[in-house]
């Protein structure tokens, strides 16, 4: 499951987007989002760092790998994200 949701989200180039994440967006990130019922997965660019995890909300699928954090879904569920975590997200969805 975790490989087919990490492909989905890079095929999605239009509804799609990623940041970096400090402490007080992991923090809303883990208290916010549910996290989905999936183990912890080795982080393949930091395997001694924290473990990527998956979690939803609104719509939209939210994968956590260190300090990064990536998103997928339609335009108005990438929105309510940025919205609940702002910062300085990569993509400029329009």
């Amino acid at each position: 499951m975790e490989m087919v949701l990490s492909e989905w989200m890079f095929a999605g180039e239009l509804f799609a987007d990623n940041r970096e994440l400090d402490d007080e967006a992991i923090a809303v990130l883990e208290e916010g989002f549910r996290r989905l019922p999936m183990p912890d997965y080795p982080f393949w660019a930091g395997l001694s760092g924290s473990p990527r995890r998956w979690f939803d909300r609104r719509g939209a699928v939210l994968r956590k790998a260190g300090r990064g954090c990536g998103c997928a879904a339609d335009a108005a569920g990438v929105d309510a994200v940025r919205r609940a975590l702002p910062g300085d997200w990569l993509m400029d969805l329009g």
